[in-house]
């Protein structure tokens, strides 16, 4: 299937190896894809027309391709069973994205939409992102970049990355770490059980920030001017500053409290097994 097709027109199911199909859409439209196994990779552009490439790796694989109300649907089909379908989409912008896959590694590129990403066995990477950005995956690595909004980030079995964001964060792994690396955010939670967090940003009046692990190191790197109450708890490690430190509260154990400035933000850095670090820029 080559070529273009009409807004109104927009709906096709074929049996196709490669599809290259460029069409019109409008300013509140929606892509709604879903992939079985492969790649998606999106990028957006300055123009208000959806491009679709794909390659099929079966002869007898389908595409389904309509729109109901403003959301495009894209979805794979086979008249035997899944098989390999790569993507390659160009979008505006602006484009809200809603994107589904099992098997399927996903990549979003210069995006400025909102972002929803679900896969379970595969990697995600967002370069953009605006309004509400959420991405899970059970076996694969995150990495978000560049976004502005609330940024909902879980994986089961791999590593997070964030960097440069603007927003609330919420990321959640099980066995990995969690870097959040020059963001913005007056609400930041970051939880792993198997692995090290690092947090390098803002610590805002009335913000809140909760950066806990089982098993592993937690570094928070904040502003010399930051406002705080820090709670720090370590049942096996150390807790150590490069700067002086008066403590408010010894709750016995391993956990203390002490106030930065006017303590008007609220920091919790918590591990069981591992040290915790914090550091002014």
């Amino acid at each position: 299937m080559l070529g273009t097709l009409a807004l109104g027109l927009l709906t096709a199911v074929a049996p196709v190896q490669q599809m290259d199909t460029t069409f019109a859409v409008g300013g509140s439209d929606r892509l709604e894809l879903h992939n079985m196994e492969g790649e998606i990779r999106v990028t957006g552009w300055n123009r208000n027309d959806v491009r679709i490439s794909a390659d099929i790796d079966d002869e007898d694989g389908y595409l389904s391709l309509n729109k109901s109300g403003s959301t495009i649907k894209v979805k794979t089909k086979w008249k035997y069973g899944p098989s390999n379908v790569d993507f390659v989409i160009s979008v505006p912008k602006s484009m809200a994205l809603n994107l589904h896959g099992v098997s399927t590694d996903v990549y979003l590129e210069d995006v400025g939409g909102e972002v929803t990403v679900e896969t379970i066995e595969g990697e995600i990477g967002v370069r953009g992102g605006n309004g509400r950005i959420n991405v899970h995956t059970v076996e694969g690595e995150i990495v978000i970049r560049d976004a502005r909004g609330t940024i909902r980030a879980s994986t089961a079995e791999d590593d997070i990355t964030i960097t440069n964001a603007v927003g609330e964060i919420f990321a959640e792994t099980f066995e990995g770490d969690i870097i959040l690396d020059d963001v913005d955010s007056r609400q930041v939670q970051g939880s792993t059980l198997d692995g090290d967090i690092h947090y390098n940003g803002t610590v805002h009046d009335g913000g809140r920030y909760r950066l806990t692990t089982h098993d592993g190191d937690v570094r928070m790197v904040i502003p010399a001017n930051a406002n705080a109450t820090v709670v720090v708890a370590s049942v096996d490690g150390d807790f150590e500053t490069d700067f002086p430190i008066e403590v408010k509260d010894y709750h016995g154990g391993h956990r203390l409290s002490f106030v930065l400035g006017s303590g008007k933000a609220q920091a919790e850095l918590e591990t069981f097994d591992g040290s915790i670090q914090l550091v002014r820029q």
